[in-house]
């Protein structure tokens, strides 16, 4: 008897839909020492700038017939691009990837240009924000690629989420 092939398509998409219950920044700025011989980027200073947003996950909803992941919790690290707009890719593979820490912890970073990523940090700081939404492509095992990422001041409806 002949084994059945599986399919398996070019493009798959997950989207969790997730509240948003806590944020914090985290900033630093140092100098370094000018016999530092490790470092090649000829820069003086070393700058970071971290967002990271942590909530549960409401829903997951999948752009295939397999078995949904049981994920409880997020967190989000967004960090800014420095790089002019004209300087971007025309067609971006990703702007982010994920990583598990436990097995209901899911995490993705995000990189955001910098006009959004200060302006993020003005709404998050007003809670305007109520929902998360992440979509990634191709998320298998631990692997994947955050494709968008979406801010809302409402959360979805149940009925809109399917």
């Amino acid at each position: 008897m002949a084994r059945k092939r599986k399919i398996r398509y070019a493009e798959t998409y997950d989207a969790f839909y997730c509240t948003i219950d806590d944020w914090r920044r985290e900033y630093s700025f140092g100098i370094k020492y000018p016999e530092s011989r490790r470092d090649t980027s000829g820069r003086s200073y070393v700058e970071w700038d971290h967002v990271q947003v942590v909530g549960k996950i409401r829903h997951h909803s999948r752009g295939r017939t397999t078995r949904r992941r049981l994920f409880e919790t997020f967190e989000v690290g967004l960090c800014p691009i420095h790089s002019p707009r004209d300087e971007w890719e025309k067609d971006p593979k990703d702007i982010g990837g994920i990583w598990m820490r436990r097995e209901a912890n899911l995490g993705f970073f995000i990189d955001v240009p910098v006009g959004a990523y200060y302006s993020l940090i003005h709404s998050l700081s007003a809670n305007r924000f109520k929902e998360l939404r992440v979509t990634i492509r191709n998320f298998l095992y631990s692997r994947g690629s955050v494709d968008g990422i979406a801010f809302n001041s409402e959360e979805t409806p149940s009925e809109e989420m399917y």
